[in-house]
């Protein structure tokens, strides 16, 4: 069936339950907000943008989200977008219980055999069509300006519908970051980093720039929830050919890619995108030889516990598959799970190291989950430490200007 915007969101019924794709499919969304009869329809989205912003002002939309955007912090603290805490794969799981009754999601254009590839993202798009409650329907939302990604995909048969729509406009997927400390980093991680190892960057982050740096290594892997450019250099540059991997040997797996990247791996063998169901669960993740799990975190406490998601008790961002790779961490002995950080935040006013978690502040990753922490001043092991070693350790890689007070903090551990 092939249809207009305007005719598919004109079937929408009150009471229904609606699951959203990444990247956000804006143009659904912001039709959908014009349709001020519905009622009861709850609508689960990964990562808000425009379209969440105008459906927000229907009442009779509830919006759920996994992941709250810096477009809507507001909106969440106002409670007009509530945060659901799921990790990656979990999510994959709460959607098969949830059973929605629509799944509308952003694809590439359908190739001559009926092939629709998921663009620069799977994530937990094909889990939402598997879904789909008896007599669901699932839309494509085509945008021939996605570019045809190798590996999981799908066919014209899985949708009920196919409409085309605009490209998605600039600065709609993730972002790189580039940090001025990734060199420095970049010294420390290669100590953690042996030829062979499996790796995995969080999306944005300085140990995904770090990681760029390290093209002198040897027989890499890359398996990752997002692929981000520095990644995407160690492959380029012959680091990582994944060859030791059992899983996808040879190829580079992922299932979300940062805005630019999809367009530089379009048809390339080299690389392989995969739906969040297996991409990030982490009995699939930990076949991989010495993964080496690096993530960042707004504040690590002497303890270990790591804050990834709130500033100041509100929510920021989300979970993603952080949780997922670090449990993977734990099930096998050769692997390694690191948050990268920089030593403050606010520009230079704010010590990253901290005694305790604040108050209304969350341990995204609990104090048995971290192998290592690094910051631009060192790399502090919590693995086989006790409390009191832990918090010197910590201590001791903190910003000089903090420094003095926490190794005080740390001696009454």
């Amino acid at each position: 069936m092939t249809a207009t915007i305007d005719d598919l969101v004109a079937t929408v019924k009150s009471g229904q339950r609606i699951g959203l794709g990444i990247p956000e499919p804006t143009v659904f969304l912001e039709t959908l907000a014009e349709r001020r009869d519905l009622e009861d329809v709850t609508v689960i989205m990964g990562s808000p943008g425009p379209g969440a912003i105008a459906a927000a002002a229907n009442p009779g939309l509830r919006l759920l989200t996994v992941f709250v955007s810096p477009l809507v912090h507001d909106l969440e603290s106002e409670g007009r977008i509530e945060y659901l805490p799921l990790t990656f794969h979990g999510l994959t799981s709460f959607l098969a219980r949830w059973a929605p009754d629509l799944a509308v999601m952003i694809t590439a254009a359908p190739e001559a055999d009926g092939t629709l590839r998921p663009g620069s993202t799977m994530a937990h798009n094909d889990s939402l069509v598997a879904s789909l409650k008896p007599g669901g329907q699932a839309w494509a939302l085509v945008d021939e300006k996605q570019p045809q990604v190798l590996g999981d995909a799908f066919t014209a048969n899985d949708f009920t519908a196919l409409v085309t729509v605009p490209p998605l406009p600039p600065g709609s997927g993730r972002q790189a970051e580039h940090s001025p400390l990734a060199e420095q980093v970049a010294g420390l991680l290669d100590e953690l980093v042996p030829d062979g190892a499996t790796l995995e960057a969080g999306v944005g982050s300085l140990a995904d720039d770090a990681l760029s740096r390290l093209t002198h290594k040897r027989g890499l892997g890359i398996h990752t929830e997002v692929l981000g450019p520095g990644l995407l250099n160690l492959v380029e540059s012959g680091a990582a050919d994944g060859a030791a991997k059992p899983d996808y040997s040879g190829e580079a797996v992922f299932t979300i890619s940062v805005q630019g990247i999809a367009s530089r791996i379009a048809n390339d063998p080299a690389y392989r995108i995969l739906g969040a169901r297996s991409c990030v669960d982490p009995a699939v993740i930990a076949r991989n030889p010495m993964m080496r799990c690096f993530n960042s975190a707004i504040e690590v406490d002497f303890g270990g516990q790591a804050n990834a998601e709130v500033i100041a008790g509100r929510q920021y961002g989300g979970v993603g598959g952080q949780v997922d790779f670090l449990r993977a961490c734990s099930m096998v002995d050769d692997a390694l799970s690191v948050m990268v950080l920089e030593s403050t935040a606010a520009s230079g006013s704010i010590s990253r190291i901290v005694p305790a978690l604040p108050t209304r502040h969350v341990a995204t990753a609990t104090r048995y989950d971290v192998d290592a922490v690094v910051t631009e001043y060192g790399i502090a092991w919590l693995r086989d430490r006790t409390l009191g070693e832990r918090a010197r350790n910590l201590a001791a890689i903190s910003h000089p200007d903090f420094r003095d007070e926490l190794e005080a903090a740390a001696r009454a551990c």
